[in-house]
């Protein structure tokens, strides 16, 4: 029994190696790609492949936290320059950004969305639309429109071939200043520009860093285009390699001081200003001066025109020409009962004073300090005649 199971297992081991010779010498091992969730490196950093991939081709790639890289630019290297900057991009920056790419920098740039102000476009007499009008040539309504193509093959001059890349976004339209070169359909606005702009270079690629993502740099000539770029414009491995993108919005502070620093001066100024009126100052009081005693005309002749400002003269005169009648009643009650007219010559017959001053002083209006005056005057007359 012991010999038979010795030839059982010879014979399954014989069978084993000739299987596997079999399948050693038909199998051939092949890699095989496989999507895999991204890790929670990847998810913080939606270019990470990107650094990795600089980093084995052996330009390391650098990420500041902020614009404040733009104040201090070292000389020459590679800057790509995300969208979404026009709070941080500042007149002077951009002055300052331009005199690097002068100096012999290579700036890679992400045009801003259609309808958003771009200074950095506007530099170079850039565009960014899709509107017909956009690239120069007079739109056509009859004209089919060209359909976008699914990829866009570039040809960098000096490359070896063309590289295909997606169909960016942005429609990049130039004007007067004419680039080195363009890639784009001929009957279809460019899709990527390119400048040279003293001794170093510039490009403008629509939704370029959406191309250099974890997602995107591995489809078709992604990372070869970026790779092609750095090596035709900045080919020197010793300069760096600089990624600004999604910059952050300018603090309160940040926007005052480069944005609004003469109003803060002002502003400033101002208050202290009004600090130095408001806050009490030290030393002795000084005692306040005696109100001068007016004499008793003055207060009379404030006090006359004070009426006469306020429409006062009817009121006192009627009250004068009541005292008057009160008067009158006590000793001629019965020429109260006269008509204006009758009782005016009466009374000017019995006073022996003029017709006309009495009919004045008794039924005319006060149409002047002067006549006023005049109508006191008369009305006191009669009275002492009494």
């Amino acid at each position: 029994m012991t010999r038979r199971i010795a030839w059982i297992a010879l014979l399954v081991a014989a069978i084993v190696v000739l299987v596997g010779s079999w399948l050693a010498t038909r199998l051939e091992r092949v890699s095989v790609e496989a999507w895999t969730p991204p890790g929670k490196a990847a998810q913080r950093n939606p270019h990470l492949a990107l650094e990795r991939f600089l980093a084995a081709m052996g330009r390391p790639l650098s990420r500041p936290a902020g614009a404040g890289f733009l104040d201090t630019l070292p000389a020459g290297g590679v800057i790509i320059l995300d969208n979404h900057r026009r709070a941080q991009l500042s007149p002077a920056r951009l002055e300052r950004l331009l005199a690097w790419v002068e100096r012999g920098g290579y700036l890679v740039a992400v045009p801003e969305a259609p309808g958003i102000e771009d200074p950095l476009l506007a530099s170079f007499q850039v565009g960014c639309g899709c509107r017909a009008e956009d690239s120069g040539k007079p739109a056509n309504p009859k004209a089919p429109k060209p359909s976008p193509p699914a990829k866009l093959a570039v040809a960098i001059p000096g490359a070896p071939r063309p590289l295909d890349i997606d169909f960016p976004e942005g429609r990049l339209t130039s004007g007067e200043r004419a680039p080195d070169w363009r890639a784009g359909p001929p009957d279809y606005p460019s899709q990527v520009l390119h400048f040279r702009h003293g001794a170093g270079h510039v490009t403008l690629i629509p939704a370029f860093s959406r191309l250099l993502d974890n997602r995107h740099i591995g489809h078709r000539d992604h990372a070869e285009f970026l790779w092609t770029l750095i090596e035709t414009y900045q080919p020197d491995r010793g300069q760096p390699v600089t990624l600004l993108t999604r910059l952050p919005a300018a603090s309160l502070w940040q926007w005052l001081a480069e944005s609004a620093w003469t109003a803060v001066v002002s502003a400033a100024l101002l208050v202290a200003l009004w600090l130095w009126r408001a806050v009490p100052r030290f030393g002795p009081i000084r005692p306040e001066p005696e109100a001068g005693r007016r004499e008793l005309g003055e207060h009379l002749a404030a006090v006359g025109r004070h009426v006469w400002r306020s429409g006062g003269l009817e009121h006192w005169l009627e009250t004068a020409r009541e005292a008057f009648r009160t008067r009158l009643a006590l000793h001629h009650p019965g020429l109260l009962a006269l008509p204006p007219a009758e009782q005016a010559a009466a009374l000017a017959e019995l006073t022996g004073r003029p017709l006309n001053l009495i009919h004045a002083a008794l039924f005319q209006p006060a149409a002047s300090p002067q006549s006023f005056t005049q109508a006191l005057r008369t009305l006191r007359n009669l009275e002492r005649t009494f």
